[in-house]
């Protein structure tokens, strides 16, 4: 699941608007990444990025904070929740 700009989004809901096209990256960074490990399956990714993207020709919201957490499963790691914030100008 994903928490965003538009609320709650599933897995197939992104990967639909992913290979839709709908949106046109710029631009795109990342920068001070970290990678707790919350248990011996579980690690929270948390980031600063900043980006230049339209969606159906509107801005996309930038710079953000993200969070993603994830979660090892059957010896493979899978990305149980993406949230994203944006940060206050």
């Amino acid at each position: 699941m994903e928490l965003g700009f538009g609320g709650r989004t599933s897995k197939e809901q992104v990967v639909k608007g992913v290979a839709s096209g709908v949106c046109q990256v710029e631009a795109y960074s990342l920068k001070d990444s970290q990678l707790p490990m919350l248990g011996m399956d579980t690690a929270l990714l948390t980031y600063d990025e900043s980006q230049i993207t339209r969606c159906q020709g509107k801005p996309v919201s930038s710079p953000c904070w993200v969070s993603s957490l994830y979660i090892k499963r059957y010896g493979r790691w899978l990305n149980m929740l993406y949230k994203q914030t944006t940060v206050a100008k």
